[in-house]
């Protein structure tokens, strides 16, 4: 994979990958392994997914990239395809997006997520003209409380019936990361 666009490093087995439309089966494959740890918490994965939706995802994101109003990040532990981290909702005028991210029931709980959103933090404030980074984790979903909450996104409340999950509405914790308190952490 070193002919990669942009590859991010997180460690000597971890990087994040700009997505390239010939992952779009890996991805497909992935998700449909992983079914039962996703589906709970993440509206867009269901035993309809195919993988032209995969391709039309990827697609979606590269534009969206191209744009200025979205960035997407394929997870890869030693060239093993195992989840995603990305920016989505950018508003460039008031220069804040939220993140989203999703891991492999395999590489769960092993901190990759934790180190992957911070590498992805790093980026976005380094490079990219955003203020404020924003966190939406359902209530329940104790594991991307966690997340947030290690990858120092600081807890702002809890939102009702904020998130729409396979047809019912979820509490969702909100969390933000500003750019200032990022650098004084990182000093």
């Amino acid at each position: 994979m070193s002919d990669l666009l942009l590859k991010l490093e997180v460690d000597d087995h971890i990087y994040l990958a700009q997505p390239e439309m010939y992952m779009a089966e890996e991805l497909y494959r992935v998700i449909q392994d992983n079914m039962t740890h996703l589906k709970p918490f993440l509206d867009f994965i269901d035993e309809s997914v195919s993988i032209k939706d995969e391709a039309n995802y990827l697609r979606m994101m590269l534009r969206l990239q191209a744009e200025g109003k979205g960035r997407v990040f394929i997870i890869y532990y030693d060239d093993q395809l195992i989840g995603t981290v990305d920016i989505h909702n950018v508003n460039t005028h008031f220069q804040r997006a939220e993140v989203g991210y999703w891991i492999t029931q395999a590489f769960s709980g092993k901190n990759i997520i934790t180190r992957c959103l911070k590498v992805m933090c790093d980026f976005v404030f380094t490079h990219l003209n955003i203020n404020k980074l924003m966190l939406f984790a359902e209530v329940d979903n104790t594991a991307s409380n966690k997340v947030a909450e290690k990858a120092h996104f600081q807890y702002v409340g809890q939102l009702r019936e904020h998130l729409l999950t396979h047809g019912h509405f979820k509490d969702a914790n909100q969390y933000e990361l500003l750019k200032a308190d990022y650098y004084k952490m990182t000093k």
